[in-house]
């Protein structure tokens, strides 16, 4: 049997171990009630952070940054274009002829009367033929209807029905006989009309004068007659704020027929080994090396890969040059873009972009530990606008989201 006293010194240490418990689990309550609480006056509301993946995404401006070589007219001339825009050529290839402004002139007005008056012989014919071929439609349900009626009367050996309907039948198929016979003919006679013109045509394109200046590639690429004044500056390697605090560009576009002085610019070749794009992006920095697509909203329906060479923060922006894994001709047009890039997948501890903060010259999120708030330096290894991929804060840490009433404080 034992001791009473032992027995009440087992019972009053199993008291003072619950209430020890008990006394801790209220410490706990208070002091997280009281964190809670405190965040509730403060107006924050937080977020745990949790382990994950995310793609970066960001939009913004790009530049392209090519190599080209302009060719100036070598002399003053009249442009005739011996190639099409966006023509891959070898270095000598034949580009533009430059001919006598006079002579050139004399003829393209005669071209040009003649091209008015094939215009208006198309026009006329289509006009007439549309207008015979919706009588032809009419004819043939017409004579298609006749064809039933006498079928029909046929078969109830209705004769004096029979006889109407076959003379009506007869009367429609020789009006659409006729018909067939009237645009076979006013066929004959556009062709022959036509024939006529495209011979007066071929008569005034003047032959090729003695005199006429031929230019040619200086090397291989390909050809673009459009100019922005920008061709020896915009190149792979640019200084990222010379390319995106430059004034406006200077549009022009050769055609042909059109009169220049000797020195012009006449056509650029773009060099097709080498292309970069400069872009201008909202959102966290990127590190240089990282792979990345570019989507143009200037090109639809493609897709481009690259290298970012360069980056760095400009304010809120990131500034970068991506090096293209390759050519492709519908670079050659555009100069500037509205851009989408997006990265490969960044694993990391993921929290709400709005969290993410900059403070004392570091970017940082608000961390709530037990009942104090602390500025956490991060690394932003990534993000798509609306989750933040860092570096720097622990996976279950509730993070402040929206910091900007701690400043307000």
């Amino acid at each position: 049997m034992a001791a009473p006293g032992r027995t009440e010194k087992a019972g009053t240490g199993r008291g003072r171990l619950w209430g020890a418990a008990v006394l801790a689990l209220l410490v706990v309550g208070y002091a997280a009630g009281k964190v809670e609480r405190a965040l509730f006056r403060l107006g924050l509301r937080t977020e745990p952070a949790v382990y994950g993946a995310v793609e970066t995404r960001y939009e913004g401006k790009a530049v392209l940054l090519r190599r080209e070589t302009v060719v100036p007219a070598p002399a003053a001339g009249r442009v005739t274009l011996l190639v099409g825009e966006g023509r891959h050529v070898r270095a000598g290839d034949l580009i533009v002829e430059l001919g006598d402004a006079g002579a050139a002139g004399r003829a393209a007005q005669a071209l040009e009367e003649i091209d008015r008056r094939l215009a208006s012989l198309e026009a006329a014919y289509r006009g007439e033929e549309q207008q015979v071929r919706a009588a032809r439609r009419e004819l043939e349900q017409r004579l298609a209807k006749e064809e039933q009626q006498l079928s029909e009367a046929l078969a109830k050996a209705d004769r004096e029905a029979a006889l109407a309907a076959e003379a009506r039948r007869d009367q429609a198929a020789h009006e659409l006989a006729r018909l067939e016979a009237t645009l076979l003919e006013f066929s004959r006679a556009y062709e022959a009309e036509r024939e006529r013109l495209l011979e007066q045509r071929r008569a005034a394109v003047p032959p090729r004068p003695e005199g006429a200046v031929l230019v040619r590639a200086p090397e291989a690429g390909v050809v673009s007659f459009s100019l922005d004044g920008y061709e020896a500056d915009l190149v792979p390697g640019a200084e990222l704020a010379a390319v995106f605090e430059r004034g406006p560009a200077s549009e022009r576009r050769i055609q042909d027929g059109l009169v220049v002085a000797g020195g012009e610019p006449l056509f650029r070749v773009v060099e097709t080994h080498e292309v970069e794009v400069a872009v201008r992006l909202r959102g966290p920095g990127l590190e240089k090396g990282s792979k990345v697509t570019l989507e143009f909203r200037g090109i639809p329906e493609r897709k481009f890969t690259g290298t970012l060479v360069e980056s760095r923060p400009a304010g809120n922006e990131l500034w970068g040059r991506v090096r293209l894994d390759g050519f492709d001709s519908s670079l050659v047009y555009r100069r500037e873009m509205d851009v989408v890039l997006t990265t490969g997948r960044k694993q990391g501890v993921v929290v709400p972009a709005a969290a993410v903060v900059e403070a004392e010259g570091r970017q940082g999120v608000y961390v709530v530990l037990g009942d104090q708030i602390l500025f956490r330096p991060v690394r932003v290894l990534g993000g798509d606008g609306r989750r933040a991929v860092l570096d720097g804060v622990p996976e279950g840490a509730r993070v402040v989201l929206n910091p900007g009433r701690l400043a307000r404080r």
